[in-house]
């Protein structure tokens, strides 16, 4: 299980960007968290084209599809929409990992009871 902004693990930074322009902003080897995938699609793109980490937050299973097709290394979803999304990840083999946004550490075995790929702390994530 992936544990991503404990302060216990070492984790790649995280940064949420509204703009192409935003994306300069991040640090080297950062993974870019885009949301509302379908209204963000021109980033998406981008990231694409330079070939950059990207994670894509999601409210439905239709983002889940097509952040994968796109080339998504995250889904970053709530816990109910995570587990839903995982049963497809496991069966189609996604190469992307599912993660749910948590707060606090009690959460952590929540999630895992689940078989999700792992959590993202809500406060790692930043904004640009």
């Amino acid at each position: 299980m992936l544990i991503i902004g404990d302060k216990r693990v070492k984790s790649t930074p995280f940064f949420r960007v509204k703009t192409i322009e935003q994306i300069q902003k991040t640090l080297p080897n950062s993974i870019i968290v885009v949301n509302n995938l379908f209204e963000n699609i021109d980033i998406v793109y981008f990231l694409q084209e330079n070939e950059l980490s990207f994670a894509i937050e999601i409210t439905t299973l239709k983002e889940a599809l097509f952040a994968n097709a796109l080339g998504a290394q995250f889904v970053i979803a709530n816990f109910d929409l995570a587990k839903e999304v995982q049963i497809l990840a496991n069966e189609y083999l996604w190469d992307m990992k599912v993660l749910v946004t948590i707060s606090k550490d009690s959460e952590l075995e929540v999630v895992a009871k689940a078989f999700i790929d792992g959590v993202i702390y809500k406060n790692h994530i930043k904004d640009i």
